[in-house]
């Protein structure tokens, strides 16, 4: 039986507000967090680019770079990128998913 760690992402009033890898925090910024909580709606589907880029309202740059940060905090064996980078050719349609991880939701009342 495979053993996936525990991400935890606990919610305030429908917001993510602290995420937990196997119990420990993860300092993410609020954009980070906004990142991982799309990512974890549907672990293992791909969420594109340029979905990504239009609800985080963000350039190509900037989402590569929190993506860049994300990854180095959480591990980046768990956001893999998928296809390429480039807008156009075999990279268009390209994009990030979670993997490898057991996503719990926790919903806190906020106080």
């Amino acid at each position: 039986m495979n053993h996936y760690p525990a991400l935890q992402l606990v919610h305030a009033d429908g917001i993510l507000t602290e995420a937990l890898l196997d119990g420990c925090r993860l300092p993410l910024t609020q954009r980070e967090r906004s990142l991982l909580n799309n990512l974890a709606r549907e672990p293992g589907k791909v969420l594109l680019r340029d979905v990504l880029m239009e609800q985080h309202e963000m350039t190509d740059h900037e989402l590569y770079n929190q993506i860049y940060r994300l990854r180095k905090k959480i591990g980046r064996h768990y956001v893999e990128q998928v296809g390429g980078r480039s807008g156009c050719g075999a990279g268009a349609g390209s994009g990030y998913r979670l993997s490898g991880l057991q996503v719990e939701w926790v919903e806190v009342r906020a106080g």
